[in-house]
């Protein structure tokens, strides 16, 4: 190099040397937010930055790990993770104004959204005290914006809200109260974050739209089934029951179908069918084909405005030209007439009769009189029967306290 080249590179490097970084913006942030928020010493002894994936970072958190997500308008999903010897001195000093060493036989515990509530207040202020700090605008647009999110019970959930597809790790070690103990903080920020802030802080219309979950909410399956009838067998009859056999079901099953989700939760209710080849169902509440047999002469070749249908198989989505099984029509076949009201039989009519013609019943009123006496029982005065058993001695009633 030459000597000018020397003098500019020597000249860069001192200005880098005293630049404010991110990574130094959140060693400062940190320490003088817990000094104004917690009055705790936290002092950063260690940080490093790495540039990874989101698989990467939820294969490297552990069940004692408190996963808090943090948002900024605009911006992908980003993460703040604290170990449990930090999240416990900080608990510890809001609580009995001390923090002691850390107990190694003690179990291992799950952090709680409780835990995630009292780092609130301390993640916030060191965000909002970082975010103006850096020299260079990039690093300042990295910091914009962040703040305490939500909770996050599983890694699971943490993954669905880091949705960049690189993160800018940086990875803290902490001193606690002046050597009493370690702990460690892990912020994850997406690398596009510089990009999309940049845009948005370059114009003066109004901010863009918060990124939701909605979009991947959408795309989730949700299984259902249904179910067209509850019966009650006795365990024995289900004991025995074999292939081959039949059971019975109620009348109108088929009408008063259940749609339930996995958990038995009941949904809605239907007319369970076909269509276009395939099980269907018409969801309750949906107009019946024949209010459309104007529009459609076959009766069952249309489908009426509004007509909702559930494949149960999940194979292929019929089209809506496609006509239900069932047509919305009475399934019950017309009977043939029988001719019976326009035949004369010939019958000849009965003749007219008068009570006062009747014979007199016997038993008439009178003859009662003439009935026998009914025979004294044997005994004279009664039934002759036999003596009773004595009853066994029964055991005493126990004690009931009042």
């Amino acid at each position: 190099l030459s000597v000018l080249q020397r003098k500019a590179q020597a000249g860069q490097e001192r200005h880098r040397a005293r630049a404010m970084t991110i990574a130094r913006a959140i060693r400062t942030s940190l320490a003088k937010a817990a000094e104004e928020e917690l009055e705790l010493a936290l002092n950063v002894i260690g940080l490093t930055e790495q540039t990874c994936n989101t698989p990467s970072i939820l294969e490297s958190l552990d069940e004692t790990s408190l996963m808090i997500a943090i948002d900024s308008p605009g911006r992908s999903g980003a993460a703040v993770i604290l170990d449990d010897a930090l999240v416990g001195a900080i608990i510890q000093q809001q609580t009995t104004g001390r923090v002691g060493e850390v107990n190694a036989n003690a179990p291992a515990r799950k952090p709680t959204r409780t835990d995630a509530a009292l780092m609130a207040p301390w993640l916030d202020r060191l965000f909002k005290r970082a975010e103006t700090l850096p020299d260079s605008d990039e690093d300042r647009l990295m910091l914009d914006g962040w703040r305490f999110g939500a909770y996050m019970a599983e890694p699971r959930l943490l993954g669905m809200t880091l949705d960049a597809p690189e993160y800018t790790h940086h990875a803290l070690v902490i001193d606690v109260a002046g050597g009493i103990r370690q702990g460690r903080l892990g912020l994850y920020l997406p690398v596009q974050a510089a990009d999309s802030g940049d845009k948005a802080l370059g114009e003066d219309d109004a901010q863009p739209a918060r990124k939701t979950l909605e979009p991947l909410a959408m795309q989730l399956t949700a299984p259902l089934q249904v179910a067209m009838c509850r019966l009650h067998i006795p365990l024995s009859s289900l004991r025995d029951l074999k292939p081959g056999d039949e059971v019975a079901l109620p009348h109108g099953v088929l009408e008063e179908s259940e749609v339930l989700t996995l958990a038995g939760r009941k949904i809605t209710s239907g007319k369970l069918g076909q269509k276009s080849g395939m099980r269907a169902i018409r969801l309750s509440g949906a107009p019946n084909a024949s209010d459309n047999n104007a529009s459609h002469p076959a009766g069952n070749t249309g489908n009426a405005a509004g007509f909702q249908s559930f494949l149960a198989d999940g194979s292929g989505t019929p089209s809506e030209d496609d006509a239900f099984g069932l047509g919305g029509q009475d399934m019950t076949p017309d009977l043939p007439d029988s001719g019976l009201g326009d035949m004369d039989l010939g019958l000849p009519d009965l003749p007219g009769a008068d009570i006062a013609d009747l014979p007199d019943l016997p038993g008439a009123p009178g003859a009662l009189d003439d009935l026998p006496d009914l025979p004294d029982l044997a005994g004279g005065d009664g039934l002759d029967l036999p003596d009773l058993p004595d009853l066994p001695d029964l055991p005493d009633l126990p004690d009931i306290a009042l």
